[in-house]
């Protein structure tokens, strides 16, 4: 019934060698290198996100806050947007959950929908590209705007996380 769980963790890594290119036409971190990187490169990367991700939910788990449908949602699409960025090897569909997330984000701040519109811009690229081959904006330029809307995210949840703490209890103040 499905597969086992040793494999469910290292699916990527059996993946990941099945592409030369480092960024796949995805806007993310690897947009500014060439297109075939030293294998050795793409692993550094897998490393460099792992550690990332552990450092990011060792943060969230070291804070104390009331789990709110503003915070889930907050924190679901900044991991789906998180991974994609920082994971070599990612192409268009690996946006798809946060194309939907961010969405959802902007009904829930409406301020903030510049992240959905974005977002959805960044996906629009990569699906276009793969589809018709054509590039209809520079991907390093919508890597880099892919960068600054996380380091808002990022703020944004922090923010959240910081203004609903919880009592000693366990319950949200």
């Amino acid at each position: 019934m499905g597969r086992g769980v040793f494999d469910l963790i290292t699916v990527y890594f059996s993946q990941a060698g099945q592409y030369s290119m480092i960024a796949m036409f995805l806007p993310n971190l690897y947009t500014w290198l060439p297109e075939e990187t030293p294998a050795y490169l793409s692993k550094a990367a897998v490393i460099l996100a792992g550690a990332l991700v552990l450092i990011s939910l060792f943060y969230f788990n070291r804070k104390k806050f009331a789990i709110t449908k503003e915070v889930l949602i907050s924190l679901a699409l900044f991991f789906a947007l998180f991974l994609p960025f920082i994971l070599p090897h990612m192409h268009e569909r690996y946006y798809y959950v946060a194309d939907l997330l961010s969405v959802i984000f902007s009904f829930y701040f409406p301020k903030k929908c510049y992240i959905a519109v974005v977002t959805e811009l960044a996906s629009a690229y990569a699906v276009c590209h793969n589809l018709f081959n054509t590039d209809f904006f520079s991907v390093q330029l919508l890597g880099v705007i892919m960068l600054v809307i996380l380091i808002l995210l990022v703020r944004h949840v922090v923010q959240l996380v910081n203004a609903s703490p919880l009592s000693k209890e366990g319950a949200p103040v």
